[in-house]
């Protein structure tokens, strides 16, 4: 529990906060980073904020 009477709905919503805190990045790519981290590399065209995290990330679009 997060605090009183308000309860996360995802697991990775904080560490992805955290990730968005830290790295300045939006906070959808974190989030998409803290899930690729289960095998699930993330397609994106935003390499920008990709660079900046630890996950695996493609920009090959074509």
């Amino acid at each position: 529990m997060l605090a009183e009477n308000v309860e996360a709905e995802e697991s990775h919503a904080l560490p992805a906060f955290k990730v968005f805190a830290e790295k300045n990045v939006d906070f959808a790519d974190a989030l998409l980073s803290i899930k690729s981290k289960e095998n699930m590399p993330v397609l994106t065209w935003d390499k920008k904020d990709f660079k900046k995290l630890d996950c695996e990330f493609s920009d090959d679009l074509v």
